[in-house]
Order: C-alpha cells, then sequence, then structure tokens
C-alpha cells in the first residue's frame, strides 16, 4: 500500500512538472505568436502608408502631366497664330516690295522722259528763242507725286519688315530654347521613362529641346523636353547613359 502512494505521488509530482512545462511553451509561443501579429500589424501600417503616398504621387504626376497637356496646347495654339501673322505680313511685305518695284521703273522712265523733253525745249528756243513749258511742268508735278508716293511705300515696306523682325524673333522665343537654361530634376519615373525638371516656360524651355544631366561634374544622360508648363516641364529619357538621372541632378541646355 505504500508503495503504491509513494507510486501515485511521483505520478502527480510528474503530471504537475508536465503541465507546467506545458504551461510555460505554450505561454512562450503565444507572446510570439503577438509578437509575429504585432510585426504583421506594423508591416501592414507600413504597406498602406506606401501605397498611400504612391497614389498620392501618382495623382500629383498626373495633374503634373494634365497641365502642361494644356500648357502645350495654348504654346501650340499661339505659334499657329503667330507663324499665320508673319505669313500674312510677308505676304503683304512681297506686295509692297513689287509696287516699290514697279514705281521705281515707272520714275526711271519719266526721267527718262524729262531729259527728252527738256532737250525738246532746249532745241525750241535754239530754234525760236521761246518754249511752252506748261507740259514740262505737268510733268514735273507727277513726277514729284510719285515720288513722294515711292518714299510713302518704301516706308511703309521698312515698317513691314521691321514687323516681319518681330514676329520671326517671337517664333524663335516660342520654339527655341536658349542656350545655357539651367535646372535641376525633381522627378524621375523610370517605369514610364521620363523626368519633370524645375523649369519651363517661364526660363523659356521649349519642346522638343535637349538637356544634358550632370551628376556634379559627370554627364550621367540625356532628356528631350515632351511638354512644358510655367515652371516645370516633362522630358523623355535618351537611351545611351547607364545608370540615368536621379532626383537633384543638374540639367543644362
Amino acid at each position: 500500500m505504500n508503495k503504491l502512494g509513494k507510486i501515485a505521488s511521483i505520478i502527480v509530482i510528474v503530471a504537475c512538472l508536465g503541465s507546467l512545462y506545458l504551461a510555460f511553451t505554450l505561454g512562450g509561443k503565444k507572446k510570439q505568436l503577438e509578437a509575429d501579429k504585432a510585426q504583421l500589424t506594423s508591416d501592414l501600417s507600413s504597406t498602406r502608408a506606401q501605397l498611400s503616398q504612391a497614389k498620392a504621387q501618382l495623382q500629383k504626376d498626373a495633374t503634373l502631366l494634365a497641365q502642361a497637356k494644356t500648357d502645350l496646347d495654348k504654346a501650340n495654339t499661339d505659334l499657329a497664330s503667330t507663324k499665320e501673322s508673319l505669313t500674312k505680313k510677308t505676304e503683304e511685305a512681297d506686295a509692297l516690295q513689287a509696287k516699290n518695284t514697279e514705281l521705281d521703273q515707272q520714275l526711271q522712265t519719266n526721267k527718262v522722259q524729262l531729259a527728252k523733253a527738256e532737250e525738246t525745249i532746249n532745241t525750241i528756243k535754239e530754234i525760236t528763242g521761246t518754249a511752252d513749258v506748261q507740259d514740262l511742268g505737268k510733268l514735273r508735278e507727277k513726277l514729284t507725286a510719285q515720288a513722294d508716293e515711292n518714299k510713302m511705300l518704301g516706308e511703309q515696306l521698312s515698317t513691314m519688315r521691321q514687323e516681319n523682325m518681330a514676329l520671326k524673333k517671337q517664333v524663335e522665343d516660342l520654339t527655341v530654347t536658349p542656350a545655357g537654361v539651367r535646372g535641376r530634376v525633381s522627378l524621375v519615373e523610370n517605369n514610364w521613362g521620363f523626368v519633370v525638371l524645375d523649369i519651363g516656360d517661364a526660363q523659356r524651355v521649349r519642346r522638343n529641346s535637349e538637356f544634358l544631366i550632370y551628376r556634379d561634374t559627370k554627364l550621367v544622360g540625356k532628356v528631350q523636353i515632351t511638354s512644358v508648363s510655367a515652371n516645370t516641364s516633362v522630358a523623355q529619357i535618351l537611351p545611351g547613359y547607364p545608370g540615368g538621372p536621379r532626383a537633384g541632378d543638374m540639367a543644362v541646355h
């Protein structure tokens, strides 16, 4: 009986120790599971924050692209209007030039006629000692009037030429980026192959112009402007340069 009691006591002690070990093991696993749950919750929050930032950035990029398209359409409209005005002014200048040439020819003809008339009058004077100069006076008046008209047309032609030069300058301003324009890369979208520069129409950046991209003094890329807004522009990344541009790089035309 005493042996059975001892055996029972040992069994109870072993059972207690097993229960304690099981409780300890389960407690450790519970803590590990809680830690894993906290880590997963943190990762989920971080992922959601990153997705939110990416969505905001995409919305911002979409806004920039929409604005750039609007500005590009306006610039194209202005350029077309300026070219049409330049064509019209050029045609008017050509017409004035043709009329001026015609008047010069008439003037030379009238001078020849005047010289012949004076020669005839001098001959009559030598023969008769007198001559009727009424017709000669009319001819001189007509010649003077034509000379005045020719002068006025010349002045108009000069004005038209100045206007043409101004219009050509406007066309150049609308289509050519001045050499030496500098800016910075503010955004790079490698997946789409474009960058956003922090310079635009205010700095006279024009569509299709090319910029070299430098990091410090090292040439790292080349881009071509595809659209321009007031103070930003979007440019396509051109191939042939390993690594490519990064935000903060210098862009030089």
